[in-house]
């Protein structure tokens, strides 16, 4: 026997279909033996769900209120996370980027993150934020906080962002 592997792209959910499921149909035609026989046709089939899952960040200025901060001050993030999709989210990495040679990285409402400061550049990887905030149903959200000290008087960005998460 030979096993032939063949990917397809899902065009839309079947969420919305009984059983939130559609069948997956494989057919043989025209297969012939050594001697050239043709061998009867053949077919089977799998029950398949397709899934729709999107997700969302939002990061805001939590403290101060009006975003300005004094030297050696801290200022709060709040990342938020959403669950955009139509299937609950079992593994959501995250990574914060910011600019280490202006704020520092202090300390967060979850569980620390790794940290990473190559010259000007800092990183913090959650390698998964489920671990403490538990799986995100669809619609559903959760959000925790990010404190940073200001070292340096210039104005600067901090981008939070998600990487590759799993569905159920």
């Amino acid at each position: 026997s030979k096993v032939v592997s063949v990917t397809f792209l899902a065009k839309k959910s079947t969420d919305a279909l009984p059983n939130k499921q559609t069948i997956n149909v494989a057919t043989v035609t025209g297969a012939q033996d050594d001697k050239g026989n043709t061998l009867p046709n053949k077919q089977d089939q799998a029950p398949v769900r397709i899934t729709n899952p999107a997700i969302g960040i939002v990061k805001t200025t939590t403290s101060p209120a009006n975003g300005i901060v004094n030297l050696n001050g801290e200022v709060v993030f709040t990342v938020r996370v959403t669950n955009l999709g139509d299937t609950t989210l079992v593994k959501i990495p995250v990574q914060d980027i910011y600019e280490a040679n202006i704020i520092q990285y202090v300390r967060t409402s979850i569980s620390a993150p790794s940290v990473n400061v190559s010259g000007n550049n800092g990183t913090l990887n959650w390698a998964d934020i489920t671990t403490d905030l538990g799986d995100l149903a669809p619609g559903a959200s959760v959000q925790w906080t990010v404190t940073f000290r200001l070292i340096s008087l210039q104005e600067t960005s901090n981008v939070v962002s998600t990487g590759t998460s799993t569905d159920e």
